[in-house]
């Protein structure tokens, strides 16, 4: 079911099925500001009762900064050749076409930055929320870039990270200073170490996801070759007061395009073509 809504005053669409509902904003990034299953509320919300709006000048960190934004074409900003990609990248920053197609919205873009047109079809399948996102260049040459998605959830003390990743898969910290377990949310304190990190292998398909103590699991899936990388952002209260467990299955890994080059895991799309992946959120109990 589909239906028109609000979320902080700002014009919302909502999208639901089973024990799922989502809450996207068209004119705000086609943010996914609300993400319930079993009526239980799943990704972190900012504080107060009206929305911070994000516009091409903001700075991300001072407006909104919560739920799940789409990273493109970088998360840290950063020139590539003669391009400059914003802050958390440009779709986020930037109001969607929506269109509705039986029990499907499309939402779609074009991002400047980067000469490239942006598109995610959302469904609602049984309880599951599946989005099919389609990125196309509209240049003649290759074009450096990542995807990530950036996935805020709500924290609960000693939720535990998974994945599809070996047990000793290694770990590159891009900041802050991890405990023993860094794949374990410690209790929240407003001093509370924040801190980010990959996982160095690759996986496609990528499975990932967050086991709570209450018997929980959320899943996350992204089919296709082109999400290969995750991070793991864990905030234990320093950021905002917020207490978040991020995931972020991302195209190109270290937080920019250039960062990913240098390392040799860079990647491009090609010549005025078409990537596509599907991106696949759940949540089971016991």
């Amino acid at each position: 079911m589909i239906t028109a809504t609000e979320y902080k005053k700002r014009p919302a669409v909502a999208i639901e099925s089973g024990e799922m509902r989502a809450v996207f904003l068209p004119e705000d990034g086609a943010k996914l500001a609300s993400l319930r299953f079993f009526g239980e509320e799943t990704l972190e919300q900012a504080p107060g009762d009206t929305y911070l709006r994000l516009f091409p000048e903001s700075d991300y960190v001072l407006c909104e900064c919560s739920a799940f934004d789409d990273m493109f074409p970088t998360i840290d900003p950063c020139e590539t050749g003669d391009r400059f990609y914003p802050d958390h990248g440009e779709i986020c920053r930037i109001p969607h076409t929506l269109s509705q197609t039986g029990e499907e919205l499309l939402f779609s873009c074009d991002v400047p930055s980067a000469g490239a047109r942006f598109r995610k079809r959302v469904r609602a399948e049984d309880s599951v929320l599946r989005i099919d996102y389609r990125i196309e260049n509209g240049n003649r040459t290759p074009l450096s870039c990542l995807w990530a998605g950036h996935m805020m959830f709500r924290g609960a003390a000693g939720a535990r990270v998974w994945s599809c990743f070996p047990a000793e898969t290694p770990k590159r910290f891009m900041f802050g200073c991890p405990p023993a377990d860094p794949e374990v949310l410690g209790p929240f304190s407003p001093e509370g170490e924040s801190y980010k990190y990959y996982l160095e292998g690759e996986a496609a398909p990528l499975s990932c996801g967050i086991r709570y103590p209450d018997g929980r699991t959320l899943s996350v899936s992204a089919d296709g070759t082109a999400v290969r990388y995750l991070g793991v952002w864990i905030n234990r209260g320093s950021f905002k007061g917020m207490y978040n467990l991020a995931l972020e299955p991302c195209t190109a890994p270290y937080d920019s395009p250039v960062n990913a080059e240098r390392e040799g895991k860079g990647f491009f799309l090609p010549p005025e073509g078409p990537v596509s992946f599907t991106l696949r959120i759940r949540m089971d109990r016991e």
